[in-house]
């Protein structure tokens, strides 16, 4: 892994950690993927596709759940 992405992997998890289990909100996967401005790690829920989604700084990544 390059150091940049491990760099930034470990800021993800950093800023993860402080946030465990903690969703900061729910909407629509559409306009938690349009706000901008969020702390890196927030994690927010996606109220009609069933996604976990985190904020990686500048992008949102996602996680499919199971319900």
């Amino acid at each position: 892994m390059s150091s940049l992405a491990s760099s930034i992997g470990s800021a993800v998890k950093s800023a993860t950690e402080r946030n465990r289990g903690l969703v900061k909100f729910v909407d629509t996967e559409a306009n938690i993927l349009a706000r901008t401005g969020d702390e890196i790690g927030v994690i927010a829920l996606s109220s009609d596709t069933s996604k976990l989604l985190i904020f990686l700084g500048t992008t949102w990544g996602s996680i499919t759940i199971s319900v």
